[in-house]
């Protein structure tokens, strides 16, 4: 499988999915709370992983993107198809 850089598609969209799921089980082990994850955001593959998994699995949870390349209205759009496409793929 290929994957583009920023994990901009569906499958490298999962991935970060999958690592929420980690990211929450890590947090309950240590018992942390959290009310913001923040990351940087360019290509919106991994921004549309954060916010998906944190919507699904800890929607109090608000997910902050910093966008470093694309334009604001770029990046929304990327990030909402991403989670379209994702979405499809994962049959939710």
């Amino acid at each position: 499988m290929i994957i583009p850089v920023g994990g901009l598609n569906p499958l490298g969209v999962s991935g970060y999915l999958n690592a929420v799921v980690g990211m929450i089980d890590r947090w309950e082990e240590m018992k942390l709370d959290f009310d913001y994850v923040v990351s940087p955001t360019s290509s919106g593959g991994p921004q549309a992983g954060i916010l998906l998994g944190l919507k699904l699995l800890k929607p109090e949870v608000m997910a902050l993107g910093m966008g470093v390349g694309d334009s604001r209205k770029e990046l929304l759009k990327d990030v909402a198809d991403l989670i379209k496409e994702t979405k499809k793929l994962l049959g939710i």
